[in-house]
């Protein structure tokens, strides 16, 4: 009987140890100094008797903590709770090598096609945190996108993770198999089987499954690098779950501009569609940073839900948007067929400096004096001044900023601040030649090296 009775307690236990993590990532945000608040999200298997109103953290730099906190718990329907725990923690100071964020939790859900025994295969996420004060200090990604989907045998599946970077760093993106105990390789794990292609789009993000051969869940996962000035300063580790059934259902389809650029003042209004072939209702959304930038947000306004929906990407962007990066902005459209299918589309938005206004010239003995309008963009560090002999002929493209090498403008020489705003060019003191046509043209320049469009040329 006292056999009978571990034997019951052990199957009665079992369940709580297992069985429950789909898909998740670790996030983190600079607070102040070196302390940053680190977010841990994941999506659990909501009918599964495992529950963690805590979970253990290992920070990367030694020191691990076994409670960070649970702050929020939502059932996201079709058995998938998500769950977001978050605390702050400092770290020692600048290091060569990054500090890697990780959990380990034991286990991954049952079933997994493409884990070799899922159930008891720990579920691992990792994100890493360089701190270097030479380069500032970093903000991860934020993930807008949930990272679990539907999908269908047979039919294209698109994801994009919706990745916001607030410091405007380049994001590269690649395919990464899931990871187990450490980080490792999980024993037997494949790359799910595609009747085409699975590949992730390096530039935009997109995951593109072309197409599933086969019914259940897999994982899979995206690393995401941020670059700052060519070098690397964070990674985030997304872990993907995707159910692929059996169905005639087909995805949305979402159509409209491609990339584009934005000068600082104007208006960008763009129009996009979703439609569904088979006549489900659509719902059109977006995400990324324009609809994230404050008080000069943009916005994204939809038709009535149906099965052809129009969307309008609206935004007049201002100073405190330009960088050298682009922002994305990712469209998603989710349809109400069974199961729900999505779309994605990725569009890239340029915002610009608008050029110095008003430049003029005065000849002096031997010398010429150049003045212009202070730029109205105050977070500008400086002023570039350019010179060639004859007139260029040149307009600036509309999207085009800086100085091309081709239009034969030189660099002359540089102003001390954005207020200063004249310039004389006596040829570094050697004298201009009499006679000769001078002409120029002068571009403002940003904290993250971004350049203005060029000012009008003057002669």
């Amino acid at each position: 009987m006292k056999r009978l009775f571990y034997i019951l307690l052990f199957i009665v236990s079992l369940p709580a140890f297992a069985t429950h993590n789909r898909a998740g990532e670790i996030t983190y945000k600079h607070i102040s100094g070196f302390t940053y608040e680190i977010t841990v999200v994941t999506y659990v298997k909501e009918s599964s008797p495992a529950e963690r109103p805590n979970l253990e953290i290992f920070w990367g730099d030694g020191t691990s903590l076994d409670s960070i906190p649970r702050i929020l718990s939502v059932s996201l329907g079709n058995d998938i709770e998500k769950n977001i725990y978050q605390d702050l923690h400092t770290y020692p100071g600048a290091s060569p090598l990054p500090y890697t964020i990780h959990i380990e939790d034991p286990n991954r859900n049952a079933g997994v096609i493409n884990v070799p025994n899922s159930v008891n295969i720990v579920f691992y996420l990792e994100s890493k945190l360089y701190v270097n004060p030479f380069l500032g200090v970093n903000n991860s990604p934020q993930l807008l996108n949930p990272p679990i989907d539907n999908a269908c045998v047979g039919k294209l599946y698109v994801h994009n993770p919706g990745a916001y970077d607030a410091d405007g760093d380049s994001l590269y993106y690649s395919l990464q198999p899931s990871l187990q105990t450490g980080g490792q390789p999980i024993p037997g794990y494949v790359f799910p089987q595609a009747s085409s292609s699975l590949s992730v789009n390096g530039i935009t993000g997109d995951l593109i499954w072309d197409s599933p051969t086969q019914l259940g869940e897999y994982n899979v996962a995206i690393l995401i690098e941020e670059f700052r000035g060519g070098i690397k300063i964070g990674t985030v580790l997304r872990d993907i779950q995707i159910t692929v059934a059996d169905c005639s259902n087909n995805p949305p389809v979402i159509t409209g501009t491609q990339d584009t650029c934005i000068v600082v003042g104007d208006t960008l209004n763009m129009l996009f569609n979703a439609s569904d072939i088979d006549g489900n209702n659509v719902v059109f959304s977006a995400t990324g940073g324009p609809l994230f930038s404050g008080v000069n947000a943009a916005s994204f306004n939809t038709t009535a839900i149906s099965s052809n929906v129009d969307g309008n990407l609206y935004w007049v962007p201002q100073c405190s948007e330009i960088q050298k990066g682009k922002y994305l902005v990712s469209f998603k459209a989710t349809d109400d067929g069974d199961p729900n299918l999505v779309d994605f589309h990725s569009l890239f938005v340029r915002v610009i400096a608008p050029e110095p206004k008003n430049l003029s010239s005065n000849v002096l003995t031997n010398a010429i004096s150049l003045k212009w309008d202070k730029t109205g963009c105050s977070q500008a560090v400086k002023y570039k001044v350019y010179r060639r002999q004859g007139a260029s002929g040149w307009t600036p493209a509309y999207c085009e900023t800086g100085i091309p090498a081709f239009t034969g403008f030189q660099l002359i020489g540089e102003t001390s601040s954005v207020n200063d705003t004249t310039y004389i060019d006596n040829n570094n003191g050697q004298g201009l030649i009499s006679g000769t046509t001078y002409c120029y043209r002068v571009i403002a320049v940003y904290p993250d090296g971004s350049e203005s469009r060029a000012s009008d040329e003057v002669c």
